[in-house]
């Protein structure tokens, strides 16, 4: 799977370094979040190149660390924000104790994941999130006009419509509020407001740990 994520895979996210994230409707609406219950430590499993981590450390004050299986992601996150804490991921267990984290983050993650390995992976997230912990999630609707026209992406292995992905979460964790959104950047706010209100792509989840 790695295969696919290398520094041609990445260089279509350069303009998330190079913007204001919270002119990105996705990650203002995480912003939003984040300031209902300020966290002390996040937790950006699938992280890539850090810029979310780094974006919602410095608007929160909160510690953070960064998970990827990839070998590019890490070394480009540790030169890019050396203040923060970034992991090659190598197998299927984060390495870090249980109830560990505040927040954790896993934006655009579960669809490059198999269908069999999801339910793992999510509850590997619930064993290192505190008790009332929040879990953010995104993934491509797969049923969404923007997804079909414009998201044509190899890497992902298992893609989800909203009610796979209710029922995929729901088995651990509380949904909070959900969202229909897109993650479009590189137009300035007020046109990617007005494009992820036409044609929205990204399921957006705000998730509470059960105990």
């Amino acid at each position: 799977m790695n295969d696919h994520y290398n520094e041609i895979y990445f260089r279509r996210y350069d303009h998330y370094l190079k913007i204001n994230l919270g002119d990105v409707p996705l990650f203002a609406k995480i912003g939003q979040w984040l300031d209902l219950k300020r966290p002390a430590k996040i937790l950006d499993i699938g992280c890539g190149l850090g810029y979310l981590l780094h974006w919602s450390c410095f608007c929160t004050g909160a510690k953070g660390f960064g998970v990827d299986t990839s070998e590019v992601a890490v070394k480009g996150a540790h030169a890019l924000y050396p203040n923060l804490k970034f992991i090659l991921l190598k197998n299927n267990r984060l390495p870090f104790r249980d109830k560990s984290f505040d927040t954790i983050f896993m934006i655009n993650l579960i669809e490059h994941v198999s269908s069999g390995e999801q339910p793992k992976l999510l509850r590997e997230a619930g064993r290192v999130l505190k008790d009332k912990g929040i879990l953010i999630i995104s993934t491509p609707d797969k049923h969404s006009l923007y997804k079909k026209i414009m998201i044509h992406d190899p890497s992902h292995l298992a893609e989800l419509s909203r009610g796979q992905l209710i029922s995929l979460v729901s088995r651990d964790f509380t949904i909070e509020e959900m969202v229909f959104t897109n993650s479009i950047g590189r137009l300035g706010k007020n046109l990617n407001c007005l494009l992820s209100a036409i044609f929205p792509a990204d399921l957006l989840l705000r998730l509470e740990k059960r105990k």
